[in-house]
């Protein structure tokens, strides 16, 4: 799952749509790591996990990682 979450971050830097000074590794782990949380805190109900719940949890993790790596 890395390597292909890399591969996109990869291909949106060539294409100026990401920052190029951030590994594509690196955010691919950062992104993975976000939605590892986010299912440990559901099955284990640390934190709420209702349906808006989720799609709250969705937009929040695209606009942190994608926001963090639009250019400067």
């Amino acid at each position: 799952a890395y390597e292909l979450i890399a591969k996109i971050v990869a291909e949106g830097q060539a294409q100026g749509v990401f920052r190029n000074d951030i590994d594509p590794i690196f955010a691919s782990m950062s992104f993975y790591g976000a939605i590892e949380q986010l299912l440990s805190g559901w099955i284990f109900d640390l934190i709420p996990s209702g349906s808006k719940d989720y799609d709250r949890a969705a937009e929040l993790v695209v606009e942190t990682i994608c926001d963090g790596l639009e250019p400067r």
